[in-house]
């Protein structure tokens, strides 16, 4: 059924989350389930333990138990396809390999070089898997009452969370599908912080000199694939560092004299970009050439295209400080775990997320962010904070998920370095309880995600186990 559920949602014409919360509650509804859904793609589906079913000793230590379920990368509208079983001699680029059920022991599925994979190698996969995780657990007998919590989260800012309905969840316990590894549970996660600054783009008519010719520069990136012998897959590239559209660009553009026209960034791995150069087509494209060959040691799957366009002279003033603003950026978000979530580069809006651990970090990386945009005469503003959520390591719903673990290897506790909608949760809710598990995802969040199939079926296994009746 998990993969039947998994082959219909990835059918969907267009899969985003409004399309996503339809299917899961029409899926509920069949079931006979309650159903609340709100105009922020939230769903809330109530699952209550019939007659003689629910146990009133686990009840009194988790009360009622929320699984979130954080809706990411789902606003892209990707066309999909999965293929089950694929034997070795069909493989082919972008298809799923080697999905299957091969050894099981101790009610667990062994096999852990199984791995989901779409077709078109978008990063949407490890939301799917958690969805249909949880359909499956919505068609069995719970034993204490589950509510399950499908909320977006879009570019970090988690609005589906803070803008939900409380009066419709009221749960003692939160369970987030989030994270990346089976078998561990993570008990705290860090603050998101989010800024805003503002970058002088203003436009202005400038009659270039005579000379000067207007190109559009399309730059993207998906990691390659590359595939061994026995089918194995991996993704290639001398270096692990993240592709940046927005840095990639800077360098393609930098030591050129250039005035740019316009931006339109897409996300970290695609931008667009309107210049004139007084280099001519020929010689434009050749140091394009050079600086591509030095990218793509870098990057596998980088695309890159320049194609004349029609002159153009309403430019955006400070061609060259952005250029270099673009460059410092890069360092400071290694450097101080700041990320870049959104690009108006029209207007010269530019919004980062902070990871933090308490106040004094954020305030260290604060300081660090403005000094960064003042030395560009730009403002950073601190718009939101999503705080962390934090459980004692030996709290009693710690205690009873670690035993109720299915799979074949000690789980562990760790302490979270990524953020979580649970931070919004357990401040709603005083004195809740939180923790995240998952299945095994691999290459996170980037074009080419896997996700271990066996990890998706026992982390089913796990949460039935402590939810449902046997």
């Amino acid at each position: 059924m998990f993969l039947s559920d998994l082959q219909q949602m990835i059918n969907i014409g267009n899969l985003s989350n409004d399309a996503i919360v339809d299917f899961i509650c029409k899926r509920a509804k069949s079931l006979g389930l309650d159903v609340y859904q709100d105009q922020f793609d939230n769903c809330v589906v109530t699952c209550l333990p019939k007659g003689d079913n629910i146990q009133s000793n686990q009840s009194d230590i988790l009360g009622e138990v929320g699984i979130v379920i954080p809706l990411t990368n789902l606003e892209k509208n990707y066309t999909c396809k999965v293929m089950e079983n694929v034997n070795r001699k069909n493989v082919k680029p972008q298809t799923v390999l080697n999905l299957g059920e091969k050894g099981t022991r101790n009610g667990g599925l062994s096999n852990n070089e199984k791995y989901l994979i779409l077709e078109d190698e978008s990063p949407q996969i490890s939301t799917l898997c958690k969805v249909a995780l949880a359909l499956n657990l919505m068609s069995d007998r719970v034993k204490v009452p589950v509510k399950f919590i499908f909320t977006p989260r879009e570019e970090g800012k988690m609005l589906g969370a803070t803008m939900i309905d409380c009066s419709k969840i009221k749960c003692n316990t939160f369970i987030s599908l989030d994270g990346q590894i089976y078998n561990k549970l993570f008990s705290s996660n860090m603050d998101s912080s989010m800024f805003f600054c503002k970058l002088d783009m203003n436009k202005r008519f400038v009659a270039k000199e005579k000379g000067y010719k207007t190109f559009r520069l399309d730059i993207s990136c998906q990691p390659k694939i590359e595939r061994s012998l026995f089918g194995r897959r991996r993704i290639s590239g001398s270096r692990n560092n993240e592709f940046s559209s927005l840095n990639s660009l800077a360098r393609f553009l930098n030591d050129k004299e250039v005035f740019i026209n316009s931006f339109a960034y897409t996300d970290k791995s695609r931008i667009e970009c309107i210049f004139s150069t007084k280099y001519d087509e020929l010689q434009l494209k050749a140091n394009l050439l050079k600086e591509y060959l030095s990218q793509k040691n870098f990057f596998g799957g980088l695309k890159v295209d320049c194609s004349r366009q029609t002159d153009n002279y309403l430019v955006l003033e400070n061609s060259e400080s952005f250029i270099n603003f673009a460059l410092e950026l890069e360092k400071i978000e290694k450097d101080n775990n700041i990320s870049l979530l959104s690009f108006e580069g029209n207007k010269g809006e530019v919004i980062l997320q902070l990871l933090t651990c308490g106040k004094q970090e954020l305030e260290e990386k604060t300081k660090v962010v403005k000094n960064f945009a003042e030395k560009f005469g730009a403002t950073a503003t601190l718009i939101s904070t999503t705080n962390q959520f934090d459980s004692a390591d030996n709290t009693s719903l710690i205690e009873l998920v670690r035993n109720s673990y299915v799979g074949f290897e000690k789980v562990e506790d760790e302490r979270g370095n990524f953020a979580s909608e649970l931070g919004i949760f357990q401040k709603k809710f005083k004195n809740s309880s939180c923790i995240c598990l998952s299945p095994t995802v691999l290459d996170v969040g980037r074009y080419g995600e896997r996700v271990e199939y066996s990890t998706v079926v026992n982390s089913y296994l796990w949460l039935k186990k402590l939810l449902c009746v046997e």
